[in-house]
């Protein structure tokens, strides 16, 4: 009997060895881990989404089912989803959130006190944990209902709709769990900056109420240099930092190399143009006439005139106060003199009636019909072609309507503007000042129309692999592809706004049953690529599945959510629609190589737009200041792109910044006024504009900027007349 019950043991381990040697490698993986959850008690949180259409009740329980899998054999913990279309979402939220604050009002003596795994009672803990048994006689854990009042994790948008729920007392802050060494894991899958970012006062201090989804966040902006080139003609590439600076590389290419010495014409990089902040939504409707018809429609008004326009040879006349006055310009008749003027921005018109020639800032300027007030219906008419060119604005006849049409002209920069160096972020101190006075933009623009002059652009630049120097946007892996090649030189980094901070987060409300199990579940969405495509895709094999490529395919159309509502969008699957190195970029820009080994040579090297939050801020700008200036730039940049050769060009830029350091209102509005004169006043102060552009750009930044700070410096300064040196007292101002 003895030496039965020995064999039989042996067979036993026999058998044992072999099963613990078929899954050695999971044993090892999971072990420690399924150890430390059999010690857990069981916890049901729940979790809102929104959903791209209404899953039904069956795709639900599809969804719940396979996310639980993960989610109860990693962490005891039971998720309970709640799918809402977001026309419905955020209403039903707000209900929601409200019913579970009264409860908790109503219910202070037995409402769920919001714990954590560490936090939880011994009595808790030792307390016996119900199970069920199922149809194969296993005894499965029992996991409780979500109980009356409770709220957990909740999908926001918006930092208004983040801030309101904050000081309302209904979101938990997440501040002391994001910064302990348990959420390193979820820290490193989310760009460093966001989380920085996403902070909300609440009192005395700034603390991190949800937790950003991760989505792609921009390019860089990058120049190329090519090596060969800079050596064979001596070239220091370290010299180098902007497209001015290859200047001499350039010319020496476009005379005496084949290949082309630009690729493309690009822009000023890095110019943050301030009448962007400001811009109106552009109407899709222009001002349209015709001749002989009193009806116009003014950019969507329509109006009706005193007097038709006409034509005159090749020369259309128009009534000049309707058509000014739509463009934006102040009319005046003066009868005594008979002339009529406009005045628009910097600039004065003065027609004389009878004559042929208007005077602009006291510039006589030839039209091609002499202007005239009709006395019979006392209007003024003016040659259209003339009014549209003073005023910024383009005319042209359309065939198809027997119309003519004007638009105001659009032009991507402005007067108004600041420059954000390579390395400058968020912090930095930063000027607003006129574009003619940032040498990165002026002499960007000067090389630039040498290079069209000289015909030094590319014909094919799509198709053209040899060039001597390029500004390029793009992510990380594609610019790192022409290292071997060409110098690069990295111009700005990919910025983060408030729109990729604060349009998609999740937080957990203060009516949370756990804290912990609820940072768990986010953290597993944020970090898992199972639970991320369960939630994004639903279940394999139902909604989705792989082809013989290996291919995702969306097999059902009943499960379908939006990848950059749902944490870590970088871990989703993508289909034959998405260009998987496009993607593959997208991570790169965005995620450190932490998270991908080696897939990809990741960077974080992204920062935070330098000018955040101030967009918000810029809605305080009078709209008087707008409006002037704009009518200024437009002034300013017509003038600019009438220039026809680099050379006048150059010389326009230094006649441009001279007229308006000058220009008192514009040197107000950026913050440098003339000195008031004490015996031109009576004693008072006037009162401070704290709605121009440069009060409100300065009420913004001060508050982040380092201050300036007065010291007193000893220069030594040897003294020819003197066998000692003498020392001076000067001031500098540092930061």
């Amino acid at each position: 009997m003895r030496r039965k019950l020995i064999c039989l043991m042996l067979c036993l381990l026999a058998l044992m060895t072999l099963a613990f040697t078929g899954c050695s490698g999971e044993a090892e993986e999971t072990g420690e881990e399924e150890k430390q959850q059999s010690a857990r008690t069981p916890v049901t949180v729940n979790m809102w989404l929104v959903s791209e259409k209404e899953v039904d009740a069956e795709t639900e329980a599809l969804v719940e089912e396979a996310f639980n899998k993960l989610t109860q054999a990693k962490f005891t913990t039971k998720v309970d989803l709640i799918f809402l279309t977001e026309d419905e979402y955020f209403d039903v939220l707000d209900e929601n959130l409200a019913a579970a604050a009264q409860y908790k009002l109503n219910n202070t003596t037995t409402f769920l006190p919001v714990i954590g795994d560490a936090e939880e009672t011994t009595e808790a803990v030792e307390t016996t944990v119900e199970t069920v048994t199922n149809e194969l006689g296993q005894h499965l854990l029992k996991y409780p209902d979500a109980e009356e009042g409770q709220m957990d994790i909740i999908f926001l948008s918006g930092e208004d709709l983040l801030e309101r729920y904050v000081s309302e007392g209904k979101l938990l802050s997440l501040e002391e769990k994001l910064n302990s060494s348990d959420a390193k894991v979820l820290r490193d899958c989310i760009y460093p900056s966001a989380l920085k970012q996403i902070r909300i006062s609440n009192g005395s201090s700034s603390q991190a109420y949800s937790i950003p989804n991760n989505n792609v966040i921009g390019d860089y902006t990058y120049m190329l240099v090519n090596k060969e080139m800079a050596d064979k003609y001596y070239i220091d590439l370290t010299e180098i930092e902007t497209f001015a600076d290859c200047a001499a590389l350039i010319a020496d290419i476009g005379n005496n190399e084949s290949i082309a010495p630009v690729l493309a014409y690009t822009d000023p990089v890095n110019m943050q143009y301030w009448l962007d902040f400001a811009a109106e939504e552009k109407t899709t409707a222009p001002f349209t006439f015709a001749i002989g018809s009193t009806e116009v429609n003014a950019f969507g008004a329509n109006k009706k005139l005193l007097v038709a326009p006409y034509a005159t040879g090749d020369t259309v006349m128009v009534p000049l106060q309707v058509f000014a006055e739509a463009l934006g310009a102040r009319y005046n008749w003066n009868v005594k003199s008979a002339t009529a003027t406009l005045t628009y921005g910097s600039r004065k018109v003065a027609f004389v009636s009878g004559e042929k020639v208007a005077t602009v800032n006291n510039e006589e300027y030839a039209l091609s019909q002499a202007a005239f007030f009709d006395e019979e219906n006392a209007v003024f008419m003016a040659p259209i072609d003339f009014v549209t060119d003073i005023l910024c604005a383009s005319v042209a006849f359309d065939e198809a309507s027997d119309k003519y049409v004007i638009t105001k002209n659009d032009y991507s920069m402005s007067i108004l503007a600041s420059y954000i160096g390579a390395n400058d972020a968020y912090g930095d101190r930063m000027e607003m000042v006129s574009a003619f006075d940032i040498p990165e933009f002026t002499e960007h623009m000067v090389l630039m129309s040498q290079c069209a002059e000289n015909g030094w652009f590319a014909e094919d630049p799509e198709n053209t692999e040899d060039f001597g120097v390029a500004i390029l946007s793009g992510s990380y892996d594609t610019m790192a592809q022409y290292a071997d090649k060409y110098e690069i030189k990295i111009l700005s980094y990919p910025v983060l706004d408030e729109a990729d901070v604060y349009d998609s987060m999740f937080a957990v409300t203060n009516y949370t049953v756990n804290i912990d199990r609820a940072l768990e579940i986010l953290t597993l969405m944020y970090t898992n690529t199972e639970a991320k495509n369960i939630l994004q895709y639903g279940v394999e094999g139902v909604h989705y599945e792989f082809d013989d490529e290996g291919q995702f395919v969306v097999i059902s159309d009943k499960y379908c959510m939006d990848n950059n509502k749902l944490g870590n969008a970088f871990l989703a699957y993508t289909d034959d629609k998405v260009d998987p190195e496009t993607w593959a970029d997208a991570k790169s820009n965005n995620l450190p190589a932490s998270v991908w080994s080696d897939e990809i040579a990741a960077n974080l090297e992204s920062r935070v737009y330098a000018f955040y939050g101030l967009d918000d801020a810029w809605s305080s700008v009078g709209a008087n200041h707008i409006t002037e200036i704009t009518k200024l730039s437009n002034i300013y940049m017509d003038r600019m792109e009438a220039c026809k050769t680099s050379v006048e060009l150059a010389e326009f830029f230094k006649t441009a910044s001279a007229e308006l350091a000058e220009y008192v209102y514009f040197q107000t509005v950026i913050g440098n006024p003339p000195e008031a004169d004490p015996d031109a006043t009576d004693g008072e102060e006037e009162e401070e504009d704290l709605s121009t552009p440069f009060a409100v750009f300065s009420a913004w930044g001060e508050p982040i900027w380092p201050e300036k700070v007065e010291v007193t410096v000893a220069v030594t300064e040897a003294v020819a007349t003197s066998e000692v040196p003498e020392v001076l007292e000067t001031t500098a101002v540092v930061e």
